[in-house]
């Protein structure tokens, strides 16, 4: 055939379709046109994200497995760097063809823009129209978007949509999303299962606001200062303690009673400190000390017992506020509280930790004699005002406080002009617009000395689960999703089908190296860069925040190594940066954002020098975002290789390091410097 006869095939099909004819049956030939037009495109230049790429991509056996796969509503796990992509561009041809909605769902804008614009040119060529929903939009060229054949977007933006049209559009002209038919999730696990534990929220101002954040925040700073203060003095003494008993040297002697009983306490002292500020630097500094990791463990094991809790809240009495950074929870002691009144100086203070007893309250003034029917309503209605302000007061108190303690900048959140932006866990993306919900982002504007918003309502809401359950048929594709099978078929009714690869898989992932301390870590991953960077090998540094990022990057500069930074105070670099990421001796320090669905392209002299080498500084929560870091290297047959770095002070091992780990360091420590390394600790 000829190319326009080819591309005239799109029409046939349409017809077949209205005719009768099932998509099943015109698949086989659906699929073969868009190998076919892909044949046609190699060798031409596509502009994408600003850059030109030449086309060099014609689907591959396995690729067509994947995208059967899909239109018969089944998770196609392609592993990382098989050509997802391209994979999903058959099924979307083919269910296009209805001229129904047909949504390809993705992580973020910058691959909706991207993919859009980059398969986009396979529909265009064969006269399908092509769209990219993403942030930017204006609502009134919404509808525009959705009418095209086929739609890229993220999931946020296609709820946020559905919600605005069934809760703030007074006529059918003003809704603009059309009957949803079919979607394809692109990684499916990120978008169905981490992005799905927070619903849709769409809200505004509340009417009146009866919000406290500004007067209470001055005092709430001073007593979480009390707090750092005292823990600090508690930390130093300790040490102190630790140190004329010479036990932090590491000298062997017998002790005396008084000084048996002197360690037992100051070991004490520090698990107190552990419970007030879990990450106080003394402290952490210690816990680098198997032993005394062992000795915090016995303490806390002691203290779990029921018998020894009333001598546990003795010990926590001296602090003002106990913390759980495990399940991120604190409350204030009964110092803590008397302080607050104390520090507050006003009547109110006196009762922010009491509530009304409202039916109490009620039967008193009711059994009052001297009151009229008339009072009695004047005194309940006054009652109950009294009760809604100390209400809240107090959750607005709540609130200040778990910004102050829970809640870090530059891990949580971001300052960008003036304004608290949120920073998405799992993908390490800014998230304009978005806010936390009950009062927490005010807290933390007010926390950060940035203008505090009104307090909003709830005008409508929905959770991922509900809006994809609504289209006729869903798909999706990832490089993780066998893990989470279960939940899949459980939730969403859809099967997991693991496709082959494509080319052996070249990576070469090395065992972890997990150090003692942070600074080992960070001294033996600039080694290992330095040694990288004079061969030539492009590096990818995932991190686990933008504040870490940021601490790697300024102990390249102080080496004089050139390197990229791409996190989410500089995402508008996003399409730049990873057009050089895979040039040689490249340097690319990254958060999440570098993770799912990124493709860096290596030239022909980089393969030469095996390829481009992931660094890991720590591991993350959920082991499917450790996957797709790696899965950035040696993709489709390139070779490439992966290493991650682990410390005892890392969060994850600080919270959750078991303590057989413990005990077996103790008997093996490893010298200054030296890794522990070992497949069963991965």
């Amino acid at each position: 055939l000829s190319e326009d006869e080819v591309i005239d095939k799109t029409e046939e099909f349409k017809k077949r379709y209205k005719n009768g004819e099932s998509l099943d049956l015109i698949l086989p030939e659906a699929y073969a046109v868009v190998k076919n037009i892909c044949r046609r495109l190699m060798g031409t230049d596509i502009h994408v994200s600003g850059y030109d790429q030449k086309w060099d991509m014609i689907p591959y056996d396995v690729q067509m497995v994947g995208a059967i796969g899909m239109h018969y509503g089944t998770i196609a796990e392609m592993q990382t760097g098989e050509g997802k992509t391209l994979t999903a561009s058959m099924p979307l041809y083919l269910n296009a063809l209805t001229e129904k909605a047909t949504h390809l769902v993705t992580v973020n804008d910058y691959l909706a823009k991207r993919d859009s614009e980059w398969i986009g040119t396979i529909f265009k060529k064969l006269n399908l129209t092509i769209s990219a929903l993403t942030n930017d939009i204006e609502p009134h060229k919404r509808k525009d978007i959705y009418a095209a054949d086929i739609v890229y977007g993220t999931a946020s933006e296609f709820g946020f949509d559905y919600l605005r049209d069934n809760s703030m559009a007074t006529t059918k002209d003003e809704q603009v999303q059309r009957e949803p038919y079919f979607a394809i999730i692109d990684e499916t696990d990120s978008i169905l299962i981490d992005e799905a534990r927070t619903p849709l929220i769409i809200s505004g101002p509340a009417p009146e606001s009866r919000q406290m954040y500004d007067e209470l925040k001055a005092n709430v700073s001073l007593l979480v200062k009390n707090q750092r203060d005292l823990c600090s003095q508690i930390a130093t003494r300790s040490r102190k303690t630790l140190l004329n008993l010479g036990i932090l040297d590491e000298k062997e002697r017998k002790l005396t009673k008084q000084e048996e009983s002197n360690k037992r306490l100051a070991y004490q002292d520090l698990w107190q400190v552990s419970k007030g500020t879990p990450k106080n630097k003394i402290l952490k500094k210690l816990k680098e000390n198997p032993d005394f990791r062992a000795e915090l463990e016995k303490i806390e094991t002691y203290f779990h017992v029921d018998q020894n809790k009333k001598e546990k809240a003795s010990i926590l009495s001296v602090l003002f506020i106990v913390i759980d950074e495990r399940s991120s929870e604190y409350e204030l002691t009964d110092k803590g509280i008397a302080t607050w009144a104390k520090l507050s100086n006003d009547e109110d203070a006196k009762n922010d930790f009491m509530m009304l007893d409202l039916g109490y309250e009620y039967l008193k003034i009711d059994e009052d004699k001297n009151l009229t029917d008339q009072q009695k309503m004047e005194k309940k209605v006054s009652l109950r005002e009294e009760d809604s302000k100390r209400k809240e007061r107090s959750h607005n108190l709540r609130q200040l406080f778990r910004a102050h303690l829970l809640m870090e900048k530059d891990v949580d959140y971001i300052v960008d002009q003036s304004e608290i932006i949120i920073i998405d866990e799992n993908t390490g993306r800014p998230q304009p617009g978005r806010r936390f919900s009950d009062g927490l982002h005010q807290a933390i504007e007010a926390k950060e000395n940035v203008h505090v918003q009104r307090e909003t309502q709830t005008y409508a809401t929905i959770t991922l689960q509900n809006y994809f359950r609504m289209y006729e048929k869903l798909a999706g594709m990832t490089g993780t999703a066998i893990t989470e099978a279960h939940e899949f078929k459980q939730i969403y009714k859809l099967e997991v089908l693991e496709i082959p690869t494509y080319c052996k898989c070249k990576r070469k992932d090395t065992d972890d190296k997990i150090y003692m301390t942070e600074r080992e870590k960070y001294l033996a991953i600039l080694k290992d860069i330095k040694e990288l960077y004079m061969k030539g090998q492009p590096i990818l540094i995932g991190t686990e925040s933008v504040e870490i990022s940021e601490k790697l990057s300024r102990i390249l500069k102080q080496n004089k190594i050139s390197h990229n930074v791409l996190n989410a105070k500089n995402h508008q670099r996003e399409a730049e940066i990873i057009a050089d990421a895979g040039k040689k001796a490249q340097i690319t320090i990254a958060t999440n954002m570098a993770g799912r669905g990124t493709d860096i392209k290596l030239s022909d002299e980089v393969k030469n020098l095996d390829g481009l080498h992931v660094i890991g500084t720590t591991r993350h929560n959920s082991r499917r975002i450790d996957r797709q870091l790696r899965g950035r290297s040696a993709r489709l047959g390139d070779p490439g290789s992966s290493q991650f770095y682990v410390s005892f002070e890392d969060s994850l091992m600080r919270l959750f390091a078991s303590p057989r780990l413990t005990s077996m360091l103790q008997r093996f420590r490893p010298k200054e410097g030296e890794a522990i390394s070992a497949k069963v600790l991965n």
